[in-house]
């Protein structure tokens, strides 16, 4: 059922769309294979989800936007490299934003010098319990847009 791509839906989100910056969507690749809200979906539906999406995405000029936020996967390099080795796939497809748990992984940027047209966010999972976890977050976003304004 393609109800991603029905007529009535893809012209309200066109006729919307300068008022919707992307459309979040949770998708698995390792390392991220749980969601960090606990929701099951199966491989095979999740890969029509993403073809709907893709679809929707061309039809309306709505970035669409995987979710990676389950903040207890880990942020090592290994982690990272996997993730990274995963995330050519989506890239390929057309996916150009994509939501990581890990400020880290923003900081360091390995991410952005991969995929240099991809927007990058950080979960919004992450608690703030200081000043210095601010700044800190803060910085990574700004250093963020520093990287996304160089590169256009």
């Amino acid at each position: 059922i393609e109800i991603l791509n029905s007529n009535p839906l893809v012209e309200r989100l066109t006729r919307m769309s300068s008022r919707i910056s992307e459309i979040n969507f949770t998708y698995h690749i390792p390392p991220f294979v749980r969601d960090a809200h606990g929701v099951f979906i199966s491989e095979e539906i999740m890969q029509l989800h993403l073809k709907q999406l893709i679809r929707l995405q061309e039809k309306t000029g709505i970035l669409i936007s995987p979710v990676f936020n389950n903040i207890y996967t880990s942020n090592s390099k290994e982690t990272l490299d996997e993730f990274i080795k995963n995330l050519y796939h989506l890239y390929d497809l057309g996916v150009r934003s994509i939501t990581v748990p890990h400020l880290l992984w923003m900081k360091i940027g390995t991410i952005r010098k991969t995929f240099p047209d991809l927007k990058i966010k950080n979960t919004v999972l992450r608690r703030v319990r200081n000043a210095q976890d601010f700044w800190n977050n803060a910085e990574a976003r700004s250093e963020e847009h520093t990287s996304e304004l160089q590169s256009h």
